[in-house]
């Protein structure tokens, strides 16, 4: 093992050497990956990598959260490690854990709306609509423009509240948003899903049966 180490060192150096970050995180990745082969113990042994853009370049949720633990253990208030181990835990079906993040981002950054926003996606998840309105709004009221906020905030007050009007109002602000910035495909969703809330409102108006269902209606991401 102790071979090993000195080996990982070396491509450490040599990567340091010919600069450049990002070669230098693809060289940590091939470490990390190299570490996972031997055994999640040993990969506890570290002397220079940068644990957090490990984090962001690697494509396995657990390392991921591993990582960014090992960030979050240097640098405890890094904030945004705990926004992306939210997401990664977010992805593995944690919602708690997931929250927990978020909540921490929320008390070290009072003015993150990508907290809000995330875990205004948690209370989704977990039904909680009600308190997912609150946070997308929050996440609106940081960032006027958040076009993914406004569409979730309208799947919400659909889905909670019955609130047709309101769920329309944001989906046309969405849209609104989309457009400038040439998101043709969500344009087109948002007009549709405004179509099929109008319709519904029709048939409930006029007291009419219906087994509408707006199989559409999903949140943005």
């Amino acid at each position: 093992m102790r071979e090993e180490k000195k080996k990982i060192r070396k491509i450490w150096e040599k990567s340091e050497n010919r600069g450049g970050m990002f070669k230098k995180i693809k060289t940590m990745i091939v470490w990390v990956k190299d570490w996972i082969k031997i055994g999640w113990n040993e990969l506890r042994y570290v002397g220079c990598v940068d644990w957090f853009w490990v984090g962001v370049e690697t494509h396995t949720l657990s390392a991921k959260t591993y990582c960014y633990n090992k960030e979050i253990e240097i640098n405890p208030n890094n904030y945004t490690a705990y926004n992306n181990r939210g997401c990664a835990y977010f992805d593995l079906g944690d919602y708690t854990k997931a929250k927990e993040n978020y909540d921490k981002v929320i008390e070290l950054h009072p003015g993150d709306s990508m907290a809000y926003y995330n875990r205004g996606n948690v209370y989704t998840e977990l039904q909680e609509h009600k308190k997912a309105i609150d946070d997308f709004t929050k996440a609106i009221e940081t960032y006027p423009s958040y076009a993914s906020a406004y569409f979730n905030r309208a799947m919400a007050y659909y889905k909670e509240e019955k609130k047709y009007e309101e769920a329309i109002k944001d989906l046309e602000e969405a849209m609104s948003i989309y457009l400038a910035h040439e998101n043709s495909w969500v344009v087109g969703r948002c007009l549709q899903l405004i179509k099929e809330i109008k319709l519904l409102q029709r048939c409930l108006g006029q007291n009419c049966l219906t087994t509408t269902r707006i199989a559409s209606l999903e949140f943005a991401s």
